[in-house]
C-alpha cells in the first residue's frame, strides 16, 4: 500500500512538473505578425503595431525575415502566423491564381504608400512604361528576387491587365535592385521597377546621390493598367506625380508631379476566425493608428 503511494505520489510530481512545460510549448500569442525584412518599412509597421498590442494587454509576436508579401502570404496559409502585412497586389495575384486561399483572409487596414518607381537610364530606348510595351521581347527590365520582391508581384498584376508587357524580358540574372544600378547606367538593361516608401529604399537613394546624371525615374502612365481592385474592391492603383524631395530630387524634372506614376497602399491582413471579435476590433484601431504614424516616416 505505501509503495503504491508513494507511485502515485511521484506520478502525481512528474505530471506537475511536465504539464507546464508541455502546455508551453503548445502555447503561442494570440496575435503572430509575419513583416519582413528586419529594419525594412513592413518589420517597423508590424513591431510598432505589436508594441501599441501591448499598451493593450494583448500578447503578440513579430516573426522577422519573412520574406515579404509572398513569403509572408506562404507563412500565414501554412499557420506560421496568422497577421501579416503585404502589398495589396500580392493579394489579388493570389486571389487571381488561387481563389480559395485568397478567401483566407480579411483586410485589417491600411498602412502606408507604396510609389511604383521605374528608373531608365536619360540615354537609352525606353524611357517611361509605355516603351517597355512597345518594345517587348527587345527591352528588360530587374524585379529583384523572384521570392522575395514586392515588384515581382506588381509586375505580374501589370501583366494581368495588359498582357503585352508579358513579353518584356525579366533581367532575372540581377536578383536585387541596389546590384543593379550600374547595369541600367551602362545600359545592360532597360529599367529597374521599385516598390516602395520614397524615404525607404537604398537603391532609390543610392540612384539619386550618385548615378543621377546617368538614371532617372520614368512615367507610368498606362490606362490599361489601372482598372484592378483589391480584394475589398477598392482601386489597386491611384495616378500620382512622383514627389520630388531629398531622395528624388535629382531624378525628377520639377518639384512635384511632373512624373506620373502610380501609388498603392500597404495592407495589414488578418487570417479569418483566428483571433475573438474583441481582439479583432483592438487590432483595427491600433493598425489604422500605426500607419498614419508609418506613413508620415516613410514618404
Amino acid at each position: 500500500m505505501k509503495r503504491n503511494l508513494f507511485l502515485i505520489s511521484a506520478l502525481t510530481g512528474l505530471i506537475a512538473i511536465c504539464l507546464p512545460s508541455a502546455f508551453a510549448q503548445d502555447l503561442k500569442p494570440p496575435i503572430s505578425i509575419c513583416s519582413g525584412t528586419d529594419g525594412g518599412s513592413y518589420y517597423l509597421a508590424a513591431k510598432a503595431i505589436a508594441d501599441s498590442l501591448a499598451k493593450e494587454k494583448i500578447t503578440s509576436e513579430v516573426l522577422v525575415d519573412t520574406g515579404g508579401s509572398l513569403g509572408n502570404i506562404s507563412r500565414a496559409l501554412r499557420g506560421e502566423c496568422n497577421v501579416l502585412v503585404s502589398q495589396p497586389d500580392a493579394m489579388v495575384n493570389l486571389k487571381r491564381n488561387d481563389p480559395a486561399s485568397a478567401r483566407e483572409f480579411v483586410t485589417v487596414a491600411s498602412l502606408h504608400e507604396e510609389y511604383l518607381i521605374l528608373l531608365v537610364n536619360r540615354d537609352g530606348k525606353v524611357g517611361e512604361l509605355d516603351d517597355l510595351e512597345s518594345y517587348g521581347k527587345e527591352a528588360s527590365i530587374v524585379l529583384g528576387d523572384p521570392d522575395f520582391s514586392g515588384a515581382v508581384q506588381t509586375w505580374a498584376n501589370l501583366v494581368a491587365e495588359d498582357d503585352d508587357y508579358g513579353a518584356v524580358r525579366i533581367a532575372s540574372e540581377h536578383d536585387d535592385p541596389e546590384f543593379a544600378l550600374e547595369a541600367l547606367a551602362q545600359g545592360e538593361v532597360d529599367a529597374i521597377l521599385l516598390v516602395t516608401g520614397i524615404k525607404a529604399n537604398r537603391a532609390l537613394s543610392e540612384a539619386n546621390s550618385y548615378l543621377s546624371k546617368k538614371l532617372r525615374i520614368g512615367a507610368m502612365n498606362d490606362g490599361d493598367v489601372d482598372d484592378a481592385v483589391d480584394l475589398a474592391g477598392d482601386p489597386l492603383l491611384v495616378s500620382v506625380g512622383v514627389p520630388s524631395n531629398g531622395i528624388t530630387s535629382n531624378l525628377t524634372s520639377c518639384f512635384f508631379g511632373c512624373t506620373d506614376s502610380y501609388k498603392m497602399q500597404a495592407k495589414l491582413y488578418l487570417v479569418k476566425g483566428s483571433i475573438d471579435r474583441r481582439t479583432e476590433k483592438t487590432l483595427r484601431r491600433v493598425a489604422r493608428r500605426v500607419g498614419s504614424q508609418i506613413q508620415s516616416a516613410l514618404n
